[in-house]
């Protein structure tokens, strides 16, 4: 068995930023913290009957989870459990991706 642990970060528009070098700085920045809790995280999944691994990356989190879900994998995706307004006003993962991927879908909260 293999288990992927995957963050995914947002990409945040250059509007954000008064010039080029503070966007990159931000970028190399949060990808460094990122990384560092998936190894944190990859470190402590690991066993003697399955392997672990992890990777950081930037874009659209449905999207960049759903390509890499297969028919015969598990996902394992956790929720904040909002209800109502919430959802709609900032978005959700979860749901979409228990509509989007070929695999099986377990939501955890």
């Amino acid at each position: 068995m293999n288990l992927v642990v995957l963050n995914v970060g947002p990409t945040e528009p250059l509007e954000c930023f008064s010039n080029e070098r503070q966007l990159q700085a931000w970028q190399q920045t949060t990808a460094a913290g990122a990384q560092r809790f998936i190894n944190g995280v990859v470190h402590a999944l690991r066993g003697p009957n399955y392997t672990a691994g992890g990777r950081v990356a930037t874009g659209d989190a449905t999207d960049m989870i759903a390509r890499d879900v297969g028919l015969d994998d598990l996902l394992v995706v956790s929720s904040h459990g909002r209800t109502g307004m919430h959802p709609l006003i900032f978005g959700s993962v979860s749901h979409p991706l228990v509509h989007r991927v070929a695999g099986s879908v377990l939501v955890v909260r």
